[in-house]
């Protein structure tokens, strides 16, 4: 089946319940909220690895960059990255260049509309 490229603005940045989820699995409101603000410290880096990778044309590094923002992104309830990242790695595996450039384009703005989002949902549950 040929990869589609989706529009990930239908899905909310941020999905608070995915994170409540976290919290009733882990039991520890603290250890949650630890990982929240380590995937916030590292999504500026995971965003620029992929789209130097995709750029660059070395499909092994951005599959491994698209894999890791991906699972982080469901983990912590950023539901517009995940997506892209479902897409782009959908892209990678079917060697559609253009498609994983476009998608990859728009990886900063998703993970800037998440920041706000879960800088906000950290604010209001601190």
């Amino acid at each position: 089946m040929a990869a589609v490229l989706r529009d990930e603005s239908t899905l909310p940045a941020f999905d608070p319940a995915v994170l409540a989820a976290l919290v009733d699995a882990l039991q520890d409101p603290s250890a949650t909220e630890r990982f929240a603000r380590a995937y916030l410290f590292m999504l500026p880096r995971r965003v620029e690895r992929i789209q130097a990778a995709v750029s660059g044309d070395d499909a092994v590094a951005a599959m491994d960059a698209v894999l890791s923002l991906k699972v982080s992104s469901a983990t912590v309830g950023a539901r517009q990255l995940q997506a892209l990242a479902a897409d782009l790695e959908d892209h990678l595996r079917e060697h559609v260049a253009v498609a994983a450039c476009e998608l990859a384009s728009r990886l900063t703005a998703a993970a800037e509309r998440v920041r706000t989002d879960l800088e906000r949902h950290l604010g209001q549950v601190a």
